[in-house]
């Protein structure tokens, strides 16, 4: 891969992990609404339907995430490619 390349996939990976750690948030603020939905109701057995919604919501939490901890190890490595490719022009430059 080129360095241009790697930068611009660097970018985009980036822009990637960004959205899934707004969507990884918006999850955890609608359960936190839920929950609280669910404490509100006070008859001590949580609606079938909110408790449904949360694992619904929980499933999507733990996909995420899961995303979230790939596209991190990916930029890990473009990283490494980028600083490798630096490392090869500096040498051919300089060496």
């Amino acid at each position: 891969m080129g360095l241009a390349v790697s930068k611009s996939t660097h970018m985009t990976t980036l822009r990637k992990k960004t959205d899934t750690e707004f969507k990884l948030q918006q999850i955890t603020f609608q359960r936190s609404k839920l929950a609280e939905q669910m404490g509100l109701q006070g008859d001590g057995a949580p609606d079938a339907g909110l408790k449904q919604q949360d694992q619904q919501l929980e499933q999507a939490q733990k996909m995420l995430e899961t995303i979230l901890k790939i596209l991190q190890t990916y930029l890990e490595t473009i990283k490494k490619l980028v600083d490798k490719e630096v490392d090869l022009a500096f040498k051919g430059l300089f060496g």
